[in-house]
């Protein structure tokens, strides 16, 4: 692997790894491990996502919907060399609710959506960028996109006014294969000055090989979790990348501080919830559709191949999104 430009990496525990445990987090924990990883000079931290309260839940933790003064205590009190971000689902928030950048303690806002959501994030960018924040276009469940969805999006980004710091693809569904992974970004490095990001599933168990091939063709910015906690079958373990960038590229990143806080403050999470390599989401992978579909039939007391035997017969579209059997 040649590294032609710097990479980045950002750390999403708190936020995917939130998916988990209902972002019950305490405070305690999160600064912790923001001190790790600012140690391990990890250049983005994602302390969570922000949300209306239509799309929160009683049982949610407070980084659901991030409390941006707890933000700013908490840089205050460790002043990190890392950027803070945080995620944003379109049509899940308002703009109303983000104020200026340095009223928040927020550099980077991502905003997440499908394919069809991309001319409206487009539109609320400039919102966004006035504020004072870098924005970043995460496209969602981008092993849905046609070649041609791609090429459009292209074009429309590019022809807009004001642009994005980044464009992600995230592949949602671990159903990517790094032959993909090469053929999707031979498209989207005709983005015009603009940071391209991954963020991988690991279903399929190729979250780093998939971020390996993101960074072999042109990706600025990688994504990972702490023992790659994460939705269903989880995230590229990002204390996997850090010890691959240092060791290997000479990187100044540091592993030890991650895998001491692994072994010593992660174990009572890493007991109590599941994630990673399971038979239900490598199954949901290969046929390129929403975990939640291995999650929901276990759940309910169906058979391990019941699962293949329903999505072999459902289309793409039916595929994005679980639907409960009447």
């Amino acid at each position: 692997l040649i590294l032609l430009i710097m990479v980045k990496l950002l750390d999403c525990t708190i936020r995917d790894g939130g998916i988990v445990n209902d972002f019950d987090f305490n405070i305690e924990f999160v600064e912790n491990t923001l001190e790790i990883i600012d140690k391990s000079n990890i250049d983005f931290f994602e302390i969570g996502y922000v949300h209306t309260n239509k799309y929160l839940n009683s049982s949610d933790g407070i980084w659901k919907n991030v409390p941006f003064n707890i933000v700013l205590n908490i840089k205050e009190k460790y002043n990190p060399k890392c950027l803070f971000s945080t995620c944003v689902d379109f049509g899940k928030f308002e703009l109303e609710q983000f104020q200026k950048s340095s009223k928040t303690g927020i550099d980077l806002i991502r905003v997440v959506g499908l394919y069809e959501d991309m001319g409206g994030i487009l539109e609320i960018l400039p919102n966004l960028k006035e504020k004072g924040y870098l924005v970043s276009i995460n496209l969602m469940a981008t092993s849905h996109c046609s070649i041609d969805n791609l090429k459009n999006l292209v074009k429309m980004i590019n022809s807009s006014t004001i642009k994005p710091d980044f464009f992600y693809i995230a592949d949602s569904f671990g159903a990517l294969f790094p032959s993909d992974i090469k053929r999707i970004f031979n498209i989207i490095n005709k983005l015009d000055k603009i940071k391209l990001g991954f963020h991988g599933h690991n279903n399929l168990q190729l979250a780093f090989a998939n971020s390996l091939e993101a960074i072999e063709n042109g990706a600025y910015i990688i994504d990972g979790t702490l023992y790659g906690m994460g939705k269903c079958a989880g995230n590229l373990p990002i204390e996997k990348m850090v010890s691959y960038l240092k060791y290997h590229h000479k990187y100044d990143y540091d592993e030890k501080p991650l895998l001491n806080y692994i072994k010593n403050d992660m174990v009572e999470i890493i007991k109590k919830y599941e994630w990673g390599y399971k038979l239900k989401y490598m199954i949901t992978g290969i046929l390129n559709a929403t975990p939640r579909y291995g999650q929901r039939y276990i759940e309910n007391g169906k058979k391990i191949n019941e699962i293949s035997e329903k999505l072999v017969t459902l289309s793409l579209t039916e595929k994005r999104k679980y639907t409960k059997e009447k």
